[in-house]
């Protein structure tokens, strides 16, 4: 995977890597560990200059102009329902649940 981000920079988009700021829209349900491990490849092996998760639920409720609201993401075949109240998701109230499939 790592070499793959390498081609997508420096190849296709023609980007100096060092000097890149990588936003990740994140899933509400990942772990610090996580994100700790993708963190640690792209600031030593892609070498990107900083990095930034946000949180998809947070970021859905930003596009309509709000920081406060409950978010209910659905997909093929999972739920989640993430409160967000001034731009913080509230991780101890957020809800999941595996319909469908």
């Amino acid at each position: 995977m790592k070499n793959y981000w390498i081609q997508l920079l420096e190849n296709n988009l023609n980007m100096d890597r060092t000097s890149i700021n990588l936003c990740i829209i994140d899933s509400p349900l990942n772990s610090k560990e996580y994100k700790k491990e993708l963190a640690d490849i792209f600031f030593e092996d892609v070498k990107v200059s900083s990095i930034l998760f946000l949180n998809s639920s947070v970021a859905s409720l930003f596009s309509t102009g709000r920081t406060r609201g409950l978010v209910v993401e659905s997909g093929y075949g999972f739920t989640s329902t993430v409160p967000v109240f001034e731009g913080y998701a509230l991780n101890h109230a957020l809800n999941s649940a595996e319909i469908g499939s």
